[in-house]
């Protein structure tokens, strides 16, 4: 995916949550949030959601987001405390949007995975409540306690 095209899908999704009261928050996560995106590279996005797994058991929302009819096909995985939606676009792009109840940015400490993805470099695209930006803070505060900072 270009740049160009990423953050124009970015704005679509942003937008698209502004418009919904279930959906709590987004944060982009990986290569993109990182800076280090190539061509190749997947977007990776984390919604935060009232029912997660209300977007799994219904698809209507992926052509609210805007991502019709451009999709290819998808496939669902679970990882613990989110569950996400791999999605193959028909000009090659790949995007993975996982979903996350909103206890999963307040589990203190925050679980392996959670810290691995926000603590290797996120942004957060939306966030009405604070949320998303409290976890970034427990997150950052843990790996400074980790690396022998601070008492």
């Amino acid at each position: 995916m270009e740049a160009a095209a990423a953050e124009r899908f970015l704005g679509q999704v942003v937008g698209w949550a502004r418009s919904r009261k279930d959906v709590l928050g987004v944060l982009l996560v990986g290569s993109w949030a990182r800076g280090s995106a190539r061509a190749g590279s997947d977007l990776d996005l984390v919604l935060l959601a009232e029912d997660p797994g209300a977007f799994r058991r219904e698809s209507a929302w992926v052509g609210e987001v805007g991502l019709e009819p451009a999709v290819a096909g998808w496939e669902d995985g679970d990882y613990g405390a989110v569950w996400s939606r791999h999605v193959r676009l028909e000009d090659g792009s790949r995007l993975e949007l996982s979903f996350a109840a909103r206890d999963w940015a307040s589990t203190l400490p925050p679980d392996a995975g959670t810290a691995a993805a926000v603590g290797n470099s996120c942004r957060v695209l939306y966030d009405p409540e604070g949320l998303l930006e409290q976890l970034v803070r427990q997150v950052e505060n843990a790996q400074f306690h980790a690396e022998g900072g601070g008492p």
